[in-house]
């Protein structure tokens, strides 16, 4: 039978780390794989048509990857025949018959009863890589992706881990612990291939994996004994998996624990359930008051808004009034302007004419008179020029003009 390599390990255990070592190595990735992102930069090699399927599988069993209850009905006859063939159908678009496949989806812990079903039917023969991470720094790294707390975090890890290594038991498989896997790979991939019956495609020395394994994303750590101390029964877990790491143990203890952790994780889940419910049902008074009050101001604003609209609107017809007004006194300012400089070009004209016809009278001789028929006499004779009720007509209207008489 082909072999398969499965990565069967929690999330932020270091799957992905392994999966790029092993696919270095000349194991087969599938076609189309989930891009890298902010939380996985250099790549989460899952396989995304499974994925996909694995979230709509895990939803009709009334679960989802996070959550840490046991599932119920996943190794039933019923939800193998209708989600069976669709599980092949995914694996053969994502992997054909490619010599060696690799499959990663922490997913696939949850899943493995359906799984095994689906590599026997395809005459694929697994065998299962299934990375260790202290659970702590699983959790911090959760805490940070998905914003889950640290209890449920340590619930999930203890989950995801018992499932995989009880349906993995019949299977060659091989823990790899993610320190070992950042400080020696060699040795790792040595210890993978001799568990496993493997011969890598391209030999360990001329794969690129330091340029793959980095420190820098490592960004959760334990390193103190007051942070290594983990409560009961996640301990047990996480000692019986580090033993299984370096060889065969005893399992009992693992199966002595598995029906109380499900009980227990029930009951917290219920717990959970209930408080996540007065969580909503406060968050949904919260956000009808915070509509009301979004109502409330909405309508103040538009009052408010009403009333700088009038005060605009006044203030804008005042301005125009002002400007009409300004307008008029302009247009006056300048008629009287207009009609003042007529004046004193009147006036100027008559000053000159006065003076001019004071000049002329000045000239003439004072000891003659002018009479109306334009005749001389003498003293004795008519009125004289030097008195203005007498003399000519000439005299008197001259007179009468500059006196304004």
């Amino acid at each position: 039978m082909r072999p398969i390599l499965v990565v069967a390990g929690m999330h932020r255990s270091g799957t992905s780390a392994i999966t790029g070592t092993l696919a270095a190595l000349g194991a087969d990735l599938p076609r189309t794989v989930l891009p890298a992102n902010h939380a996985n930069r250099r790549g989460h090699w899952e396989p995304q048509r499974l994925v996909e399927l694995h979230d709509e599988l895990l939803s009709h069993l009334n679960s989802s990857w996070c959550d840490y209850r046991k599932l119920q009905g996943v190794d039933t006859d019923a939800v193998y025949r209708t989600w069976g063939p669709r599980m092949k159908e995914a694996f053969l678009q994502e992997y054909g018959d490619v010599s060696l496949p690799l499959l990663k989806d922490p997913r696939v812990c949850r899943l493995l009863p359906l799984w095994n079903r689906v590599f026997s039917e395809l005459g694929l023969a697994p065998r299962y890589i299934v990375p260790l991470r202290h659970p702590r720094e699983v959790a911090a790294s959760l805490g940070v992706r998905d914003r889950i707390g640290p209890t449920e975090a340590l619930l999930l890890w203890a989950r995801y881990l018992l499932d995989a290594e009880r349906h993995t038991r019949a299977y060659p498989r091989v823990v790899v612990g993610f320190d070992a896997l950042m400080s020696d790979w060699l040795g790792v991939v040595g210890r993978i291939a001799a568990a496993l019956h493997l011969e890598w495609p391209v030999p360990p020395r001329d794969a690129a994996v330091d340029e793959f394994l980095s420190e820098s994303e490592r960004h959760h750590q334990v390193t103190s004994l007051e942070e290594q101390q983990l409560p009961t029964p996640i301990d047990v877990v996480y000692d019986t998996l580090r033993l299984l790491e370096v060889g065969p143990v005893e399992l009992s203890r693992l199966d002595g624990i598995e029906s109380s952790f499900a009980a227990f994780c029930e009951t917290v889940y219920v717990a959970a359930e209930e408080r996540s419910l007065w969580l909503a049902a406060r968050l949904e008074a919260n956000e009808k008051l915070l509509a009301a009050e979004r109502t409330n101001a909405r309508e103040q604003i538009e009052l408010r808004n009403a009333w700088i609209k009038d005060v605009e609107e006044r203030l804008a017809q005042e301005k125009a009034n002002a400007v009409a007004q300004i307008e008029y006194r302009d247009a006056l300012v300048a008629e009287l302007s207009v009609m003042l400089e007529a004046e004193r070009s009147n006036a100027a004209a008559q000053i000159l004419y006065r003076d001019e016809l004071i000049k002329q009278l000045t000239e003439r001789d004072p000891g003659q008179e002018v009479s109306e028929a334009g005749e001389h006499t003498d003293e004795d004779g008519a009125p004289n020029a030097g008195d203005p009720a007498g003399g000519s007509s000439t005299s008197r209207k001259a007179h009468a003009r500059l006196t304004g008489a």
